[in-house]
């Protein structure tokens, strides 16, 4: 319940951060920062040795979390006129109903058939190729 905790606060308390740092420096460098910090939380939560370490891990996973959703919110705004927005932002919470819907039952299999700590390392591969696409 605390890790939960920790990322429902760490991502709530950074979205007006992360929506005005995207005005000064950018939408491009945000963006790698943000998947940087998802990335790394999901790497010491899933290597945590402790239930702090994991709390910790999870809270730098939820800053990186409260980052995605805004600047999708961010880069829509930027290139989609605003008749046509709320399209847009309708599949997009589609997607996020589908994972919400679907999350627990996949995260559920790896638990089954691994570890706990493979719910957290399965995003690892996927934040530097992201980064790398992103910088391209």
């Amino acid at each position: 319940m605390l890790t939960y905790l920790a990322l429902l606060h760490s991502r709530a308390a950074v979205q007006p951060l992360f929506g005005q740092l995207a005005d000064i420096y950018g939408r491009r460098w945000v963006t790698m920062v943000i998947v940087g910090f998802f990335t790394l939380g999901s790497g010491i939560a899933g290597g945590a040795a402790n239930g702090t370490m994991l709390i910790a891990g999870r809270a730098i996973q939820g800053i990186g979390s409260g980052g995605i959703y805004i600047i999708i919110d961010v880069i829509v705004s930027d290139l989609v006129p605003l008749r046509e927005r709320g399209n847009y932002m309708a599949v997009i919470l589609v997607v996020y109903t589908v994972g919400m819907a679907l999350g627990p039952w996949v995260g559920g299999a790896i638990i089954a058939t691994t570890t706990w700590r493979w719910v957290f390392y399965i995003n690892l591969p996927v934040g530097p190729k992201t980064i790398r696409a992103s910088h391209s």
